[in-house]
């Protein structure tokens, strides 16, 4: 007798795995979360792969890398510089966080391998973060393996960025405004008390308000369709290779960088020049407009080591146009003089790429530091994430076409791999060089 399976729909399963990649996250980075959208259009391609987990639901496990732009993957860099041209269709993006299996029982697990056996040679691209990362990559290891395939990994590694740190990663940094040490008695004050108190001192005189030729601080929704759009042409128009071989994109597409530009939650400082914007930056209060971040990461006092008197903010980063360089200083300084001016403690958290974790983190306190009003200590490390790509080849007739380098491996020193690739280049979400270059010039 042929038993039968209950195949449920297209919306059960987007939303069964939605909620299963949340339940699982660990990471500050949303690791297997597409949008539903991306979810829905990709259970239409056929190359798309799920499971049942243990509960009875179907989450996707793979899909081609053509809808991995949902999750911020470049794929024409992934597909046409990280990997050899034309192997598009037979490239994957693997969603799950570590422990997939311990959700599955036999039966489900022999099904899922019966789907990766009908794959031929191909290259899959997954993402783990640093909490559960050699798990992740034994899942995926032991399932293609199991399935028939010789493995080869795909070094992901910039040899520009510091030693021991080459692999590609996306990690998130922290700095407390003033020192833990020095804050312990400062009151807890909302996102509204910075912008108020920084109109209160605008009203006395202590700061100008100009926006033809000078610097101020504007709420994201008070930004009109006209500003917003001339802030997207700089932001368009900002960007410098800072890394290598990366396959995440951190350029936003217009609707995404407007949406949480104009956010309720969003606070910038902007230098104008003739009325146009020159030089800006914002700073995020909440998680709701942060789509790629995991919000109960953030939520979490703990992970972030958020003291019950700070206020958390994110900042997304600084932009200039070419001639806003000289800026950057004042543009950072009206921030963080607005924020002191309340006399709360505030966390800011921010994100680097492997390479750029070795400069930005020292920049952000030169920064601050700058307005002498604040002395605060190098941002820590709250949170990494590793991407890494496998190549996976039949074993009944490509064993000795397979190139048998390691796959990455957790050591003391942090993720490591032997073999190199030529390097590939990256664009970073915000301009970095710009603070340097304002820092010399200040």
């Amino acid at each position: 007798m042929t038993q039968e399976y209950y195949t449920p729909p297209q919306e059960e399963v987007v939303k069964s795995s939605m909620d299963f990649y949340a339940e699982t996250a660990t990471g500050a980075r949303r690791i297997g979360m597409l949008s539903s959208d991306a979810l829905t259009e990709a259970l239409h391609d056929s190359r798309t792969i799920t499971a049942m987990i243990d509960d009875g639901r179907e989450v996707v496990v793979a899909v081609p890398i053509d809808y991995a732009v949902d999750a911020g993957y470049d794929v024409e860099r992934c597909t046409e510089q990280i990997l050899p041209s034309g192997h598009r269709h037979e490239t994957f993006l693997y969603l799950p966080n570590g422990g997939l299996f311990d959700h599955m029982d036999s039966q489900s697990y022999e099904a899922l391998v019966g789907r990766f056996t009908e794959l031929r040679d191909g290259y899959v691209f997954a993402s783990h973060d640093e909490r559960d990362v050699v798990s992740a990559q034994q899942d995926l290891d032991r399932l293609l393996r199991d399935s028939g395939k010789v493995l080869a990994d795909v070094p992901l590694r910039d040899s520009g960025a510091k030693p021991e740190n080459e692999l590609a990663s996306l990690s998130v940094y922290a700095a407390d405004m003033p020192k833990p040490e020095e804050s312990k008695d400062c009151p807890l004050i909302s996102w509204d008390d910075v912008y108020i108190t920084y109109m209160s001192h605008v009203k006395d005189g202590t700061y100008p308000y100009d926006t033809e030729n000078g610097t101020v601080l504007m709420r994201g929704s008070e930004l009109s369709d006209g500003l917003a759009d001339d802030m997207w042409k700089v932001y368009e128009d900002r960007f410098q290779e800072l890394g290598e071989n990366h396959p995440i994109n951190m350029e936003d597409a217009k609707e995404g960088f407007i949406h949480l530009l104009r956010g309720a939650n969003t606070l910038c400082s902007i230098r104008f020049q003739d009325g146009k914007p020159l030089c800006f930056a914002d700073l995020v209060n909440g998680t709701e407009e942060l789509y790629w971040l995991n919000q109960e990461f953030l939520k979490d006092p703990d992970l972030i080591q958020r003291a019950p008197n700070q206020l958390a903010v994110f900042f997304p980063g600084i932009v200039a146009g070419k001639k806003g360089t000289a800026s950057s200083v004042e543009v950072i300084s009206l921030l963080t003089n607005a924020a002191l001016d309340t006399g709360g403690a505030i966390k800011i958290l921010f994100e680097n790429t492997n390479r750029s974790e070795g400069y930005i983190p020292d920049i952000v306190q030169a920064v601050i530091n700058h307005t002498g009003r604040v002395s605060i200590d190098r941002p820590k490390l709250i949170d990494k994430t590793y991407y890494t790509c496998t190549q996976f080849l039949q074993r009944t007739y490509t064993q000795e076409r397979a190139t048998e380098e390691p796959t990455p491996v957790l050591t003391e020193t942090g993720m490591q791999v032997v073999a190199e690739r030529p390097p590939k280049r990256l664009r970073i979400r915000r301009l970095a060089t710009v603070l340097i270059a304002a820092l010399l010039t200040s």
